[in-house]
């Protein structure tokens, strides 16, 4: 719903709070970080996807361009390996694009003056969590905020649905929560936020 404009501010934020976001780096969890930023936050967004080379040709291509640039990897990928399927294929691709969101979301950031910086995290991975948790500590001496917004998509309807498939959603939703609370317990939160599904709500 639309908040009304004298609606009671439930967490003040202030200038030079540190928020960490899991999950950030793309789609409408990096918008919510960057109006974040906006308000003097400092964000730090998490994500397993690795910063691109920024001399990668492919990275400036527009639509038109990368859409050509995925039929001739395609191609090349096809000579090399004739039993390559349409699936194996797009997995593979899907690096590159995961690789371009972040870097064009990085750059507006960047170009807006904003606050917003990336780590590499598996929010599965204990370990992982920690270490990124204990990188951002050092940096900014403290974290006032975490939002939990990393998922796992692969949208099927329930009977396609593999145990596999569901234990991987569940690792990066649930245990990924359990993975921050803990890194984040000695921390002083004003807010531990947590993104559900949009599909979830309102169908697919």
């Amino acid at each position: 719903r639309n908040f009304a404009a004298d609606d009671p501010v439930v967490r003040r934020l202030q200038h030079g709070d540190v928020f960490v976001f899991s999950g950030g780096s793309r789609g409408v969890v990096f918008e919510c970080a960057l109006a974040l930023a906006r308000l003097g936050v400092q964000v730090v967004v998490s994500g397993r996807t690795e910063e691109p080379d920024p001399n990668a040709s492919w990275l400036g291509l527009d639509e038109e361009g990368f859409e050509n640039f995925r039929r001739q990897l395609l191609d090349k990928r096809r000579r090399e390996d004739p039993r390559l399927t349409p699936v194996v294929f797009a997995r593979e691709f899907d690096r590159y694009r995961q690789q371009r969101e972040l870097h064009r979301n990085l750059a507006r950031a960047r170009a807006l003056g904003l606050p917003v910086h990336y780590e590499i995290c598996d929010v599965a991975d204990r370990s992982s969590v920690k270490t990124m948790v204990e990188r951002v500590r050092v940096r900014f001496g403290r974290i006032d905020g975490v939002v939990h917004g990393a998922m796992l998509e692969a949208s099927k309807s329930l009977p396609d649905k593999s145990a596999q498939g569901v234990e991987e959603t569940l690792a990066v939703k649930v245990l990924g929560l359990v993975n921050l609370l803990e890194a984040t317990q000695s921390d002083d939160l004003k807010l531990m936020m947590c993104f559900g599904s949009g599909a979830g709500r309102f169908g697919n």
